[in-house]
């Protein structure tokens, strides 16, 4: 009813917890108010909110009330980190006892603290005839257990309350004169790793101890014991996050639907939904069939809507009722709905629920969804012949089209020390079932609840490989891999088969496309570089050559001839390698490639007409001897050309050597007998008619038996 037909104020009280619940119906209330309801009021109340924000958003202004107020006196109890919260808390409970008077709040983190907390109190004080009465207080109990819980004792006796942050705010206990604070709190967030929802212990804000510590004075002066240190708080955040922030989205996002809007970015906020946050939602109501193509609310998502739980609840309860097993399908939503401790297996939890092994909020809640699927006769009912764990499979799977999780077939050491069995999620991340578990001989699960913390499962259920090939047999999508396998020098090829993140089978590939391979070359090319070519130093001189020629014409070159450098053909392997890319398939095919022929296709005939001309590969002597002509052997210059040769060879050679159409000169490195350097010189009848006759003198002595003519340019070596 976005008009509030009737209505004339809502009232938002301790708006400071901040739900996501709270978040929406205040935005709702300012679109309505905007569009269709311009008298409507609206009041929001905290204790400890900062009004600004909200007063801002609403224009509204801002009343202060105060109250009677009693001192609390607070001390700090530090103790060592290594002892467990529930045996500090105890400790400090036993030493408020003795020397306050009035009853004990003990705030704990969650059920699991408060049952061994309980556990040990009641050591403490064995039998003692002045014991006090240990009650817990949490959400699981009913409201009529909570209403006990926060009720003095009609027989006098002191009460120890070992309480969750239920007791922050919202429910006042009577008799209480001490508060004993562990620091902690639980709550539910998304893991920004994984996108999983998960309990998280956390320390609570500032505002939210200071909220505690009130409770201390609500009738009479009361002491608060703090189980940190002092100087910690500084440390501690102002308030506590809006859930908003934080929370899976998807029954909000449904909400905004059902309202008429696409998303969060149409309607005004206090704290905006991030977007990651939204889009993780889309991505699940389209799973879940919540929404069309389109984004738009599909008829199952209308269902969804006026069942009014979680979606992934309201689709179980429906697969449910479609496979005409509506009393196995609000066990299930119940048992999903209340997770607490107990079996992993949703199967087994249904089983003790059915033998009235159950709590009382189990059984509260399994009231109201018999009456929920009971609502939905309406639905069609394929009336199949599942078996129990077959039909809780189909259900979960439904649900939980997401938490689809595949056996690794490994183990690894958890936190305690225990080895166990790993999952992969189609999300990507994984989760380890309990040590010897059943559920470590399947194949698949489906997982509803993951400790985020220590990635351990807390309920699901097993899957046939049969059931999850036929539930999601369109979803599944098929990869081509070819890919360098560096350790084996080969190309690979296969072909897989995923589930979102799951890789579900992995078979060779025969007749991989070329293109694939051409990409696989290119990776193999990148990993190992031109060292991959055996044959690559034959071409060695025509790249030193057109090296030259790029460097000495300059621009008049450089868009003309090739770059054969390693950088250009590392970076343009496809332009030189072209269409024998795709026969590559090992090294040893890499070492077959003609690399001299594939580099000199890449310049034009005119230009291998004039290469010859411009960057010769030898020097002809005089003595009819050829001397080998190397580029870019003196200093890695391009523009460099050197000729080695004996010189006697050079004898009668009186015309210095030129390359680049006699732009450059060769720079001639004259030899001994042995071989051995003895004169460079980028002028040979300048160098005989010069420092020749040093060199002569030298060499006569050392090399008696060689003739060294005194005009050399006259002289022919015979040959």
């Amino acid at each position: 009813d976005p008009s509030l037909d009737g209505v004339g104020v809502v009232i938002l009280d301790e708006f400071h917890e901040r739900s996501v619940d709270s978040d929406l119906a205040l935005t709702l209330l300012v679109e309505a108010r905007a569009s269709l309801r311009p008298d409507l009021r609206v009041m929001v109340m905290s204790a400890t909110m900062d009004p600004g924000p909200v007063s801002k958003l609403l224009d509204a202004s801002t009343v202060v009330a105060t109250a009677t107020t009693y001192p609390v006196h607070t001390h700090y109890r530090p103790g060592s980190a290594h002892v467990p919260i529930e045996e500090r808390a105890a400790d400090v409970t036993v030493e408020a006892l003795r020397s306050e008077s009035g009853d004990v709040l003990v705030f704990l983190p969650g059920r699991p603290e408060i049952n061994r907390t309980r556990r040990l109190l009641a050591k403490r004080f064995g039998g003692e005839s002045n014991s006090p009465k240990i009650v817990e207080l949490h959400g699981s109990l009913s409201p009529q257990d909570q209403q006990l819980a926060i009720e003095s004792d009609p027989d006098g006796l002191r009460k120890v309350v070992l309480s969750t942050s239920l007791a922050e705010t919202s429910i006042t206990v009577d008799g209480v004169r001490s508060v004993i604070d562990s620091g902690r709190r639980r709550t539910n967030v998304i893991d920004p790793r994984t996108g999983l929802p998960g309990l998280v212990t956390m320390a609570v804000s500032r505002a939210g101890a200071d909220q505690r510590r009130g409770r201390a004075g609500r009738t009479a002066p009361g002491v608060a014991y703090r189980l940190w240190a002092k100087e910690d708080d500084r440390h501690r955040r102002d308030a506590d996050e809006p859930e908003i922030l934080s929370a899976d989205l998807s029954p909000l996002l449904l909400q905004l639907r059902a309202w008429g809007v696409d998303g969060p970015g149409e309607l005004e906020w206090l704290d905006a939904p991030p977007e990651s946050a939204v889009e993780r939602a889309r991505e699940l109501l389209s799973m879940l069939g919540a929404v069309d193509e389109e984004g738009r609310l599909s008829d199952l998502g209308r269902e969804f809507v006026n069942i009014g739980f979680h979606p992934r609840l309201a689709a179980m309860a429906i697969t449910g009722a479609r496979l005409g097993c509506p009393d196995l399908a609000a066990e299930v939503c119940a048992v999903v709905e209340t997770s607490r401790s107990g079996s992993v297996d949703i199967v087994e939890r249904v089983e003790s629920l059915r033998s009235g092994e159950s709590g009382s909020e189990l059984r509260q809640s399994l009231k109201q969804w018999r009456r929920i699927v009971n609502s939905l006769s309406h639905m069609k009912s394929t009336n199949t012949d599942l078996g129990m764990e077959e039909a809780v499979a189909e259900m979960v799977m439904a649900g939980y089209p997401d938490r689809v999780a595949l056996a690794r077939g490994s183990k690894r050491t958890d936190s305690a020390g225990r080895f166990r069995a790993v999952f992969q999620l189609r999300t990507g991340s994984e989760v380890m079932v309990p040590e010897h578990h059943p559920f470590e001989r399947s194949k698949w699960l489906a997982v509803t609840e993951v400790d985020v913390e220590s990635q351990r499962l807390h309920l699901g259920v097993a899957l046939s490989e049969d059931q999850v090939m036929r539930r999601f047999a369109t979803e599944f999508s098929v990869d081509d891999v070819v890919e360098w396998n560096d350790r084996r020098s080969t190309i690979e090829s296969r072909r897989l088969t995923f589930l979102g993140s799951i890789k579900v089978d992995d078979q060779p590939l025969s007749h991989p496309s070329a293109d694939l391979v051409s990409a696989a070359v290119a990776e193999a090319f990148n990993k190992r570089g031109l060292a991959l070519f055996g044959r690559l130093a034959e071409a060695d001189v025509l790249r030193s050559r057109v090296a030259m020629i790029r460097q000495v014409l300059g621009d008049e070159a450089v868009f003309e001839w090739p770059d054969l450098s390693d950088d250009a053909l590392r970076s343009d392997l496809p332009r030189w390698l072209g269409d024998r890319m795709s026969n590559i398939s090992s090294v040893e095919d890499f070492n077959r490639v003609d690399v001299v022929s594939l580099l000199r296709e890449q310049l034009r005939w005119d230009q291998l007409a004039s290469l010859d001309e411009l960057a010769p590969t030898e020097w002809r002597l005089v003595s009819g001897r050829r001397v080998r002509l190397l580029y870019g052997h003196i200093d890695g210059d391009a523009a460099s050309v050197l000729a080695q040769v004996r010189l006697r060879d050079a004898l009668g050679t009186d015309t210095h050597p030129m390359v680049m159409a006699g732009r450059v000169p060769v720079t001639v490195e004259l030899l001994s007998p042995a071989g051995r350097p003895v004169q460079r010189t980028t002028d040979l009848p300048g160098f005989w008619r010069g420092s020749y006759r040093d060199v002569r003198s030298e060499l006569r002595g050392r090399y008696p038996k060689h003739p060294w003519p005194e005009e050399p340019w006259t002289a022919v070596r015979s040959t």
